[in-house]
């Protein structure tokens, strides 16, 4: 049996409280699919060693029913968005993204 992978990302956490883990679920999302989300419950990622954290990147591996067999904590993809987020920040913390190099001396255009 060749198993399905998808390449998705925690979006938030829902149900019970950070302290108690009954009923409590990740919402996880899709890269290729935006609409398709998958309910977690929690105990499945601690079972695969996951971060319990939004923006966590996973790879999710599914069976032909489009149920979930495994989850893999995708470490590679995370650290790359991490990368790019702090990068994005950085940009917004100095003002950078306010200003655009129209060619011009003296100019800049307010996005």
């Amino acid at each position: 049996m060749i198993d399905k992978i998808v390449k998705a990302s925690i979006d938030r956490f829902e149900g019970g409280s950070i302290n108690n883990n009954n009923n409590r679920y990740a919402i996880i999302y899709s890269d290729n699919y935006p609409n398709k989300k998958y309910d977690v419950p929690i105990e499945l990622l601690d079972k695969n060693n996951i971060i319990k954290q939004e923006g966590i990147r996973v790879i999710i591996h599914l069976d032909e029913n489009d149920e979930i067999i495994r989850l893999e904590y995708d470490k590679e993809n995370t650290e790359k968005s991490k990368k790019r987020i702090k990068t994005k920040l950085k940009r917004l913390l100095t003002g950078r993204h306010l200003k655009v190099n129209t060619g011009k001396v003296g100019t800049c255009t307010f996005l």
